[in-house]
């Protein structure tokens, strides 16, 4: 650990130090910044920090009734109803309040207990995890104390123990290794299952005992709460030194700790102010097509029952006015004028149509939906039982618009392929070693067996010229060269360029070597360092065990060879390269780099000849699939690197602010005049089924484009491999300037073919011209015509730009798939986010809208599921009307009978148990278990799923044709049962007596019900 030493301050009182830390940290700025005594509750308290109490709720005990119901307000049906309950209580009703009050209380009591029984089990979770204990060491105690998750305080010291939850972000300070290390696990954070290392600092891991942490006093200055789960700078005071701390001494909440007896750190953040809880933020709210059309048709539904109730209200004004006096047994009130008449009878036609507006719609839509969500989570054919994972629906709002999608936005990295990695071959000192496979070849074929039902099977054990554990787990490398033994046997150039590859590859990462049932296995943050690292221990360079900064290697045969790593420039996606300064066995130091082409190339001190094989080599590599990395190194001098940590690393490593920046300005001071050392060759395996389902979609009329952030050549390697550029004549689009883009574009647009099928491939940075405003719709033009895109070097933000592009532009709904942290900015621009539990973590799977476990599960989800749900809302909400226009037309057509009287027709608790009891059951069962076609015909028959896209079953024109068939059977319906009850002034019994309304109109009701249920059967 390099210390950076401050004047001796020994003869200051702490008191007056603190307080030139805190006007040296106001006048730099760094006001928004907090800092953390330990052992010093007096000091902690002059901040108000929040508590760790943990609350999930929506809402509490006094003010569920009023928040609860302020919700359900936000629906302009419940306050129509609401408004309705009301006028019925007024004299101008013409029924009894009760049923229509009755009715309004059950439905928004429904949606009440729903909500009470979701916030009931989220309080039981919170009242469980507020209730845990740990062990916490408080000034003036003299034991550790055991105290509630809920009482933790910032500046308490925490003891954790192995296999417990780490309860609040906590400050390392020491664990039961000597050496200050601990290992964490964080699935619950980002999903990933491997193990992480924490290191507590030299000069806070020696305190260990209860007496020395209870005497302990430290200052942790740090950032104010983040969610970013992988970043933290702050500085620790001890004494008159500071050190800089940074993620590596970060245990987070949610973690867990592993093979790590117990640890003790200070609490940082607390409760709300964590960084996990900071991430648990819900997804951005998407209502579904269906939704928002159907919302627009109630808000048109009611204008058009206030223009029916104007209606009705003036001509029986009128009439009374006129004619009404010629009657008079009816015993009209007078001495009202007839705008008061208008008003009065207006409310009462309100009371009496009212039924127009379907009460019931959204309970019974939020109903199916459930049972909708609730078949797809329990869909066997969509269980991935490599991650024993379900499909997991996390919204049900999008439920019928999974079968309207016309987009597909994919990335490749574990979307299309499995992430997992292979070391295949390598470009090493002008040679290749390995074989260079042809990907797309060996996709078809197993794709071709996959669908004879071949049991295709592959092992792949490699093993190692070393003694002792074995180092690799199977299919982690495929790499075998006679050429590269007979170059260690042969000795020279070619052996020490062999050795200097597989050492840089074996030394240069953060990989935590473990071993599980005397196996050594490779703890790595993701597949690409595993997978470089098996393939050099399959070479026979194999990383035995890391101690803090010293790895022990075995280097062919030599063993237990020690390199110690003094400084880390880490991978960031900007940077999109990493780099080690290292002490060798001999005593040299060496800057070892890896990474992308388009940023390792650039700072190669190589000759064009050297040069220029690499990336011959390198393009073939990537045209056959793989992914390559550029391995370089540089020789440093004493001097060199004494000056470089002098003026620009330990500077950036201790500063309190913008330090990530600071530390990529001070890498790249270091990382110039490289010398190649060798290119990588890594598959990307696919998925299994991945070419069927893109061909299957891409018969559905789904246009798919495949946005990656890999090398060119690769992604349409890979997209060829996938099916997606099968037949099409590929227009590729990477152009250095501007204006080269626009020209292209506008030549393609004028020599287009019609009758041709095409495939756009566009490089990134052609992209960023592309998406610029004055060229994004000819891009866009182009790109529409297409049958599939593919787009290489995407960064994350561009890819969330191509999807608002195309959906502000073209109005057709997108779904956005992806596994990792980069694809979660498409995703949740998309209307559908689908994430895929894979290697990268649970980021994209959490901020989804559903989550699978493998990509060939889209074609089950996309044409079975979607297919029944949105034809399953569709009729819903088309029936729904209809019912309701048959019972609202009914009283109206009564009305011009009794001259717009405003007499009830129906008893009043028959039309309120209209839709809650007479009619819901049936259309509830073919909402949620209707299929008109079965799965096996959909998938058969993809075309089929072009009815959602055309949206043929909630056109307008198929829903002004049920709003039609409404008005028309209650034209029947009315007349029908008065000419049957009142034809010819026959006696309606024995004793003489006719029928009169009651019976009419329960006749009318029973027959409307049968009618209902009937045309719902033909349908």
């Amino acid at each position: 650990m390099v210390k950076l030493k401050k004047p001796a301050v020994a003869n200051i009182p702490r008191d007056k130090l603190r307080e030139r830390r805190r006007r040296l940290r106001l006048r730099k700025g760094y006001d928004q910044r907090r800092v953390v005594y330990s052992n010093d509750p007096t000091e902690n308290s002059r901040v108000n920090y929040v508590t760790n109490y943990l609350r999930t709720t929506k809402y509490t005990l006094w003010n569920f009734l009023f928040k609860n119901l302020y919700e359900q307000l936000k629906r302009v049906a419940n306050i129509f109803f609401i408004v309705i309950a009301i006028i019925s209580l007024t004299p101008v009703s013409p029924i009894a309040p009760g049923p229509g009050v009755a009715t309004v209380i059950i439905v928004l009591a429904v949606s009440a207990i729903k909500e009470a029984v979701e916030d009931y089990k989220r309080y039981r979770s919170d009242r469980e995890v507020n209730n845990r204990t740990v062990k916490a060491v408080r000034a003036g105690s003299n034991r550790a104390e055991r105290i509630l998750w809920s009482d933790v305080k910032v500046g308490d010291i925490l003891k954790v123990k192995e296999g417990e939850e780490i309860p609040a972000d906590l400050f390392l300070i020491s664990s039961a290794d000597l050496s200050g290390r601990s290992h964490i696990q964080t699935a619950n954070l980002d999903g990933e299952t491997n193990l992480k290392m924490r290191t507590a600092l030299p000069e806070t891991r020696e305190n260990r005992t209860f007496e020395q942490l209870s005497a302990l006093r430290i200052e942790v200055d740090c950032e104010e709460p983040n969610p970013e789960l992988y970043e933290y700078e702050g500085t620790l005071s001890v004494g008159d030194e500071e050190l800089p701390v940074g993620s590596d001494q970060l245990l987070l909440r949610g973690s867990r700790l592993a093979n790590t007896k117990w640890v003790y750190g200070l609490v940082i953040y607390t409760g709300r102010q964590t960084k996990f809880v900071l991430n648990m933020a819900d997804p951005p709210y998407k209502n579904s097509n269906v939704e928002k059309v159907t919302n627009r048709l109630i808000i048109g539904v009611l204008f058009l029952l206030l223009a029916m109730c104007l209606l009705s209200a003036i001509l029986g004004a009128v009439w009374d006015d006129t004619s009404g006096k010629d009657h008079t047994y009816i015993d009209l009130p007078s001495g009202d004028s007839v705008v008061v008449v208008i008003i009065q009878r207006f409310f009462t036609f309100l009371i009496l149509y009212n039924n127009m507006i379907p009460i019931s719609l959204y309970v019974s839509i939020e109903m199916v939906r459930i049972m909708q969500a609730y078949f797809l989570n329990e869909d066997r054919l969509m269980y991935d039982p490599a991650t024993e994972s379900r499909m997991i629906p996390r919204t049900s709002n999008l439920n019928e618009e999974l079968g309207q999608v016309s987009f597909i936005f994919s990335d490749k990295t574990g979307t299309l392929t499995a992430n997992e990695m292979v070391f295949r071959c390598g470009h090493i000192g002008g040679t290749v070693y390995g074989e260079v496979p042809d990907l797309a070849e060996e996709y078809r074929r197993l794709d071709e067996a996959i669908d004879a039902e071949v049991d295709v099977k592959a092992e792949d054990v490699s093993t190692s010229k070393s003694q002792g554990l074995m180092y690799n787990q199977p299919g982690h490398t495929e790499f075998g060269s006679e050429m590269l033994e007979t170059a260690l046997e042969a000795g020279g150039d070619a052996a020490g360029n062999l050795r200097d590859f597989f050492v840089n590859m074996a030394v240069n990462h953060t990989v935590m070597p473990v071993i599980k049932n005397d196996r050594l296995i490779y703890q790595a943050s993701s597949p690409d360092e595993e997978a470089l690292l098996e393939g050099a221990a399959a070479a026979g360079v194999v990383l035995r065990s890391r101690d803090n900064d010293i790895l022990t290697v075995d280097v062919f045969d030599e063993a237990g060879l020690q390199f110690q790593v003094l400084q880390v420039n880490h991978f960031t996606s900007e940077r999109k390269r990493m780099s080690v300064v290292a002490r060798f066995p001999d005593g040299s130091l060496r800057l070892l780099a890896k990474g992308a082409d388009q940023t390792m190339l650039p700072l190669l001190g190589e000759d064009p000849a050297t040069l220029d094989a690499a990336v011959t080599d390198m393009e073939n590599f990537a045209s056959n699939g793989l992914r390559t990395l550029v391995v370089a190194e540089r020789v440093l001098t004493e001097e060199e690197h004494a000056a470089w940590v002098e003026q620009y690393y330990r500077p950036a490593s201790i500063s309190t602010t913008n330090r990530g920046q600071l530390l990529v300005e001070a890498a790249a001071q270091i990382e110039s005049g490289l010398r190649l050392v060798g290119v990588t060759g890594v598959e990307d395996k696919l998925q299994r089924g991945v070419p069927d389902t893109i061909a299957t979609l891409l018969r559905a009329g789904i246009r798919i484009w495949v946005l990656t952030g890999d090398k060119k050549e690769t992604a349409e390697n890979i997209a060829d491999a996938c099916n997606l550029l099968a037949g099409a004549e590929r227009l590729v689009l990477d152009h250095a300037t501007k204006a080269e883009t626009e020209a292209q574009l506008a030549a393609w647009e004028d020599a287009w073919d019609a009758e041709e099928d095409y495939a756009l491939i566009v490089n990134g940075r052609t992209l960023t011209f592309c998406l610029e405003p004055d060229v994004e719709l000819d891009f866009l033009e182009v790109a529409r015509r297409c049958v599939s895109v593919v787009i290489a070097r995407a960064a994350p933000i561009q890819k969330r730009q191509v999807v608002e592009l195309v959906q502000r532009e073209m109005g057709e709904i997108s779904l956005a798939v992806g596994d990792g942290a980069n694809d979660v900015p498409m995703i949740q621009a998309a209307e559908i986010g689908v994430g895929i539990r894979g290697k990268e973590g649970m980021q994209a799977a959490l901020s989804s809208d559903y989550s699978i476990g493998q990509f060939r599960f889209l074609k089950r989800l996309l044409l079975v599921h979607g297919h029944w749900n949105y034809k399953r809302i569709a009729f819903l909400v088309c029936y729904f009307f209809y019912k309701n226009f048959v019972i609202s037309f009914i009283p109206f057509w009564f009305a011009i009978d009794n001259h717009f009287s405003g007499q009830p027709f129906f008893d009043a608790w028959l039309r309120r148990g209209y839709n809650v009891l007479f009619t819901a059951l049936p259309i509830f069962s073919v909402a949620v278990l209707e299929q008109d076609v079965n799965d096996l015909g959909l998938l058969k028959f993809p075309q089929l799923y072009r009815d959602g896209q055309r949206n043929v079953s909630f056109s307008k024109s198929r829903i002004i044709k049920w709003l039609t068939f409404g008005v028309l059977d209650s034209a029947i319906l009315y007349y029908f049962t008065r000419l049957t009850v009142y034809a010819n002034g026959y006696a309606f019994d024995t004793t003489g007596q006719t029928p009169g309304l009651f019976i009419w109109g329960t006749l009318a009701f029973t027959c409307m019900v049968w009618l209902g249920n009937f045309r719902l059967a033909i349908h």
